[in-house]
């Protein structure tokens, strides 16, 4: 793991929090901004200060300094719980369980995407038709505003916690659907702790 690779997803979190420029959020936060440009743009690691920086931008920790995607959750009642394993995570090239040429599928499956990215699901969405196991085509890259009934990254924070968990629903505006369960409700979309972190353009079953 290169500091450029922390570095691309401190930016994107930066952008995803409402941020357009650095200079934004380090007037917002308090933080001298030579330091962060060295974050943001790799030239520095920021180890020490990943901590303060995923709680800003709410975003996991983990996430932000190994691109591993948190715990996801579920709906009950409409309070989000912790699961005991993750519902999507990211994968990277050279995972034996996937062993595709990633650039190449991009190309393929998500021809208009300008950010592909993509990640592995662990538990079944009967809803919109997912597995366990389907390995998910995203763009990180959203449009302003996704059109109704578009299948979503969406991050969720538990302000109580501070932990951050990132699972798949189907977005009608204001509402998340689509959990794992059956039964689950929908949830209202709150920007203060959710965010759209991607869409998803495709999926893949994998047999292998």
């Amino acid at each position: 793991m290169t500091d450029l690779d922390q570095a691309e997803r401190l930016r994107l979190a930066r952008k995803r929090a409402g941020f357009r420029e650095a200079s934004d959020a380090t007037e917002r936060f308090g933080w001298k901004y030579p330091t962060y440009a060295a974050h943001e743009n790799g030239s520095r690691g920021f180890k020490s200060r990943a901590a303060e920086y995923a709680k800003a931008f709410k975003v996991d920790l983990s996430w932000l300094l190994t691109g591993q995607v948190a715990p996801a959750a579920r709906e009950t009642d409409g309070r989000v719980t912790s699961l005991a394993g993750p519902e999507v995570q990211a994968l990277r090239p050279g995972q034996k369980r996937y062993p595709i040429n990633f650039e190449q599928a991009a190309r393929m499956l998500a021809p208009e995407s300008r950010q592909p990215a993509f990640f592995v699901l662990s538990r079944d969405l009967p809803e919109m038709s997912l597995r366990s196991g389907d390995l998910l085509v995203c763009d990180l890259h959203l449009p302003t505003e996704p059109d109704p009934g578009s299948v979503v990254l969406v991050q969720i924070v538990d302000e109580a916690t501070g932990t951050a968990e990132t699972v798949v629903r189907r977005l009608y505006p204001p509402y998340l659907v689509g959990g794992p369960g059956g039964d689950a409700r929908p949830l209202r979309f709150d920007p203060a702790s959710m965010s759209i972190m991607g869409q998803v353009v495709t999926s893949l079953r994998h047999y292998g």
